[in-house]
């Protein structure tokens, strides 16, 4: 009887550890979907790379090098990041995912914390839509793209949209909007350009 009940509490723990791991990398997957989703859009991805790279410490031209490369979404780069100790090791997983590997099951194959990459991808939005806030609010002179020889004309790849909902790019531009609407002091609900008018305003100050 003690041992029968013994071995059932080894196996609800073990249940219970296997479902806060698969919870973890659900909400990691969720925070990397909403970078995914605003680098969907051509207009914004120029700044989001912008933002990026100084949140990764790196450069624009790297970040687009390294997603050819791999041929991943800005979202899985993040995660990417994350499993190479902030890109220094990116290198080696250009194997795996050269194999037809997704950054997922790359993690998964590495024993990832996915626990502390959800942190890190949450920080991450937070700091994005505070960038492009900020941006709406005080339009900066076009970056130095030659600095960094980054041309959004090249920075695209097929999988931009892959895995993305109409529900993740949706709330993307609910996230734009939201910045739009704050730093031009315009009602939070109601009376917003539509993405036409939205985009054209952004293109005047676009870092392309």
């Amino acid at each position: 009887m003690c041992e029968r009940l013994s071995f059932v509490l080894v196996a609800l723990c073990l249940a219970v550890l296997v479902f806060a791991a698969d919870d973890a990398q659900v909400k990691a997957e969720k925070e990397a979907r909403k970078v995914s989703a605003m680098a969907a859009d051509p207009t914004a991805r120029p700044l989001l790379s912008h933002f990026l790279a100084e949140s990764l410490k790196s450069t624009r031209l790297q970040l687009v090098q390294q997603r050819k490369a791999a041929n991943i979404t800005y979202g899985d780069l993040f995660v990417a990041y994350q499993l190479s100790g902030g890109g220094k090791r990116f290198d080696e997983l250009l194997p795996a995912f050269k194999s037809g590997k997704g950054v997922w099951q790359i993690g998964n194959d590495r024993h990832a914390d996915w626990r502390a990459v959800a942190a890190q991808g949450k920080k991450l939005n937070e700091k994005l839509e505070t960038s492009f806030y900020q941006y709406f609010l005080n339009p900066p002179p076009k970056p130095a793209d030659d600095a960094h020889q980054y041309k959004a004309a090249n920075d695209s790849l097929p999988v931009d949209k892959e895995g993305l909902s109409e529900k993740d790019l949706t709330a993307a531009q609910d996230t734009f909007a939201r910045c739009f609407q704050r730093a031009r002091g315009m009602p939070m609900k109601g009376d917003m350009p539509d993405q036409k008018e939205r985009t054209s305003s952004q293109m005047e100050t676009d870092p392309r």
